[in-house]
């Protein structure tokens, strides 16, 4: 995170610092830095579509913080 910051002056003191907790789910993070790894536009990226994904979860947060609902595909 420092050097993120150190990039992004705009970061400076937003990132969190926490982000070793022991309470933190191991699996979750390693997904999420799994994630963060592909290039979205590469085939695997494509074959396992990452942007789907992302747009169709902002589509149910923003959905249901405005009291609309989605119903994800998987239902």
């Amino acid at each position: 995170m420092i050097a993120i910051e150190k990039e992004n002056a705009s970061l400076k003191g937003v990132l969190p610092k926490n982000y070793a907790r022991p309470e933190i789910d191991k699996t979750k993070l390693g997904e999420l830095i799994d994630l963060f790894s592909f290039k979205v536009g590469d085939k695997e990226a494509r074959a396992q579509d990452v942007l789907g994904r992302v747009y169709e979860y902002f589509l149910g947060k923003f959905g249901s913080s405005e009291g609309e609902f989605y119903t994800p595909p998987q239902l």
